[in-house]
Formats: structure tokens, sequence, C-alpha cells
């Protein structure tokens, strides 16, 4: 029995395959006007698909839970988060080259332990993990930018203020994979999709009607320059 999401995106699919065939069957006839004396001097038709409107009936059978994962502020998710997060951190530091005082480290280990306390209390808001890394995050680079007592007595490093600010965006984005394995995964939806399935169910009353309309976009590709050498990207067209 196939899942909602499945189903729908096998239909999506198909359209961009009949949107393919139908580009390639363009081309068909470009190289035939082409070819032709008097066809050569005429537009060569191609055909779109601004909007494809689909209603399509479903009787959904059951919900599927995927597991029974404990919420992302339970005390055993965020024993493994305050782990993982000692150990993104001791690697994004040594890769950027930033060095903390011993005054940096003990505050940066009790204002995170401080940030770890307020995630387990009770909120109406259950907590999400980019919440938790952005929060982490901030606390770091706070700590980070407070001068040590050495910088006291010598100008403010612009080149470690720098370092400090690419820290803080390559850490966010490693913070974001690695506590992207907490991610409880949704429960799913198994539906009856076929015209016997369907008619089983008998009546109509408890079938559901999806209406879609597909409005049709593309990607095109395009040549960039990137640390001086030419990249291939594909942008909206």
């Amino acid at each position: 029995m196939p899942y909602l999401g499945d189903y729908i995106g096998n239909l999506l699919s198909e359209i961009t395959d009949a949107r393919v065939q139908a580009d390639i069957e363009a081309v068909r006839v470009a190289e035939l006007y082409a070819s032709h004396p008097l066809l050569k001097y005429m537009a060569v038709p191609h055909f779109r698909l601004p909007t494809v409107t689909l209603d399509v009936p479903i009787a959904i059978k059951e919900i599927e839970e995927v597991g029974k994962d404990p919420a992302p502020a339970s005390a055993v998710i965020l024993r493994h988060v305050r782990k993982n997060f000692d150990q993104v951190v001791s690697s994004r530091l040594k890769h950027a080259g930033i060095k903390l005082s011993d005054m940096q480290v003990k505050n940066l280990n009790r204002e995170v332990s401080r940030k770890f306390a307020d995630f387990k209390q009770p909120s109406e808001v259950p907590l999400s993990m980019t919440h938790i890394a952005d929060e982490l995050v901030f606390t770091t680079a706070k700590v980070l930018r407070e001068p040590s007592l050495e910088e006291y007595e010598e100008q403010e490093d612009k080149s470690k203020l720098e370092r400090i600010e690419k820290l803080e965006s390559e850490l966010k984005t490693g913070l974001y994979m690695e506590f992207s394995k907490f991610l409880k995964a949704p429960n799913r939806l198994n539906v009856a999709i076929s015209t016997a399935e369907l008619r089983e169910v008998g009546s109509g009353d408890v079938l559901t009607n999806i209406h879609l309309s597909i409005t049709e976009d593309a990607f095109e590709w395009t040549m960039i320059e990137s640390d001086g050498k030419p990249r291939n990207r594909l942008v909206p067209e």
C-alpha cells in the first residue's frame, strides 16, 4: 500500500517526464524544419505546460508511526546533543585556528550548560533542533567575542574577529548537519489509490479528494567563475 507522499511524488515525476518528452519532440521538429526549404523560415512550435490540474480521489487507510523517538528536548536526546556539540565546536575551532583562553573555556562551558538547563524546562512550544543549534551558536560566538585578559592590553585583532564570523557560519552549518540525525521522522499516511480499492471502500463520503494545481517552472545551466575556475551551476530560469 503506497504512502500519500510517494503517490503524489510519482504523479509529479510522470508530469515532468511528459514535459521532457515534449522537449525531445520539439528538438526533432526543429531539425525537421531546418532541413525543409520552406519550413526553415517558419517559427518552430514549442508547447509548454503552464498549469496542470489534477483531482485525485484517495482513501486514507491508516497513519503509520515511524518511531517512538523521544522529543527533541528530552534528557536522552539532549545528552547526545551536548556531546556532539562539544565535538563539533572543538573541531571547528581547530580548523579556524582559534585558541580559547582558560577563562573563555570556562565561560563557554558555563553558558552552554546554562542553555541546556533551559532546554530541559517544560515549554508550551516544542523545541526544534534548528532552534537549539541557533541558540548554541549565538552563545558560542558571544563568548568568543569577549576579550581575554591578554587582549585587554593589545589592540583588537580584526583578523580574529573575521575568523569568528566565519566560524559562526560554519558552526551553524555543522550543527545543523550533526543534529539532523536526532530529528524524528514524520508519520506516514497509507492510502488506497487504485480504482478497485476505491470501489471496495464504498461510499464516496469516506473518500478524500485532493485538488492539485501544478505550475511549470524550469532550471537552466549557466557557467560562473569560482576561485578562478569555470563551474557549471543549475539556476532558476
